[in-house]
């Protein structure tokens, strides 16, 4: 079977839950929201995995990575990605990841500039 690792993080605007798979960050979402199930249910069949809570590098590069953020301490991460959904959602994530420190958008705003 394969696994997803998962572990929770509690950042100072709510709790992420993160997931790895083959070294690659595929999960940092909300914890508690509405749409969890149908998320969780994304990316376990996208990769054709089971969560598994359990720690490991990736996953604790990322709460590093995230505590200077938030402290700060970091404007970009270098976490390898791996994204698990449609075209059109990997079209936009890799967009956002393209976004400078501390700028915001919309999504018309994404298709405006070409990121």
């Amino acid at each position: 079977m394969n696994t997803i690792n998962i572990q929770y993080y509690q950042s100072p605007v709510g709790e992420l839950m993160l997931g790895s798979y083959e070294q690659q960050l595929c999960l940092c979402d909300w914890r508690y929201r509405k749409k969890r199930l149908r998320v969780d249910s994304r990316v376990k069949n996208g990769l054709k995995a089971e969560y598994v809570e359990q720690d490991d590098e990736v996953i604790k590069l990322t709460r590093q990575q995230l505590d200077e953020y938030f402290k700060k301490q970091r404007e970009s991460f270098s976490v390898p990605l791996l994204l698990v959904g449609t075209d059109f959602q990997k079209k936009v994530w890799q967009a956002l990841t393209r976004l400078p420190y501390g700028e915001t958008t919309t999504y018309a705003g994404l298709g405006e500039n070409g990121r």
